[in-house]
C-alpha cells in the first residue's frame, strides 16, 4: 500500500483518524477514493457485508454516500454526529448536518 495524499488530506484523514479513535470500533478498511470508482465500491459494500467488517468511506456526494452505506456519520465543528441509517437518512438531512443545523 501506498499513501498519495496531499498535506490538506492528510490534515483532514488525521483529524478524522482521531475523532473516529475515541467513538467507534476502527474500521478494517480505510479507502479514500476520488474518482468514480461504482464498481468497486458496490464490491467492498458486499464483502464488507458478509466478512462483517468495517469500511470507512468518505465522499462528497451525498447520494452516493446514502447508497454505499449502512450508517453514516457527519463531521462538523470537530464533532460527529449520532450514526444515522442511511435507509432511513435522506439527502437533505445530510446536508442540514453537514452545514451545522443539529439533526430533529
Amino acid at each position: 500500500a501506498f499513501l498519495n495524499l496531499d498535506d490538506n488530506e492528510m490534515f483532514i484523514y488525521q483529524r478524522l483518524n482521531e475523532l473516529l479513535a475515541a467513538d467507534i470500533p476502527p474500521p478494517d478498511l480505510v479507502l479514500y477514493l476520488q474518482s468514480p470508482t461504482d464498481v468497486l465500491k458496490k464490491r467492498l459494500k458486499e464483502r464488507a457485508r458478509r466478512d462483517g467488517t468495517t469500511i470507512l468511506f468518505m465522499s462528497s456526494d451525498l447520494e452516493e454516500i446514502l447508497q454505499y452505506s449502512d450508517r453514516v456519520l457527519v463531521f462538523f465543528g470537530g464533532k460527529v454526529s449520532a450514526p444515522l441509517d442511511a435507509r432511513s437518512t435522506n439527502v437533505e438531512q445530510l446536508g442540514q448536518l453537514i452545514g451545522g443545523v443539529e439533526a430533529r
